[in-house]
């Protein structure tokens, strides 16, 4: 990162418009990335605003900025993370520095701060040391789950599943999506089996010596 003295406070507006309009405003984060596609700096925004330290390099340049929802303490993600989440990424002139960055009108979905209930079913274990020096698996009681992150990229929860599960899911996808075949109609009834059965039945004489 240059130093402070290469560095220019920037005002970042936007026109930030909710897909759901009954939706309150909710805060979110202006990323800047470089060629390479990290993120140099990030601020969260204030309204439909923000102020960003970008490089004096930059000026005359087109800028990278990506939008997402405010997430404190999270690592700055890198822009090809941005893409497969379908966040917002624009490109815009710099060209002052006293005008700073216009990214124009920028239509939040919905779905960003959508919430909603799920239930999660395993076991939580951990590996205990034996006085004997054995370690083995023992279940941890009264655990208690907090989920940090939910991928909503279909391809990044592909590739963290074990082989053995997505072949059972191709399996079963399968037999939803295969077409049904109508069955036959049962065959008539053929006239042999309207003939009545007549059981002979066969006496024996003993004679008596």
């Amino acid at each position: 990162m240059p130093a402070n003295g290469d560095l220019a406070r920037v005002r970042v507006r936007a026109s930030f418009q909710y897909e759901d309009p009954s939706s309150e405003p909710q805060a979110l984060t202006l990323y800047v990335f470089d060629d390479e596609g990290h993120a140099m700096c990030h601020c969260q925004t204030r309204g439909h605003s923000g102020q960003l330290e970008l490089p004096r390099s930059l000026l005359g340049q087109t800028v990278t900025v990506g939008i997402a929802p405010a997430e404190p303490g999270r690592k700055p993600p890198t822009l090809a993370h941005m893409l497969d989440r379908g966040l917002t990424v624009v490109r815009v002139p710099w060209d002052d520095s006293r005008k700073g960055l216009w990214l124009g009108n920028i239509v939040i979905p919905k779905h960003w701060f959508k919430r909603s209930c799920c239930r999660v079913r395993g076991r939580v274990t951990r590996q205990v040391r034996l006085p004997n020096g054995q370690v083995v698996t023992r279940p941890l009681c009264n655990a208690r789950i907090v989920i940090c992150e939910v991928d909503i990229s279909p391809r990044l929860i592909i590739k963290q599943l074990p082989n053995d599960l997505i072949r059972q899911l191709e399996i079963d996808a399968a037999d939803l999506l295969s077409p049904r075949l109508p069955q036959p109609p049962p065959a008539p009834p053929s006239a042999v089996s309207h003939i009545p059965v007549i059981e002979h039945e066969q006496h024996r004489h003993t004679s008596h010596m």
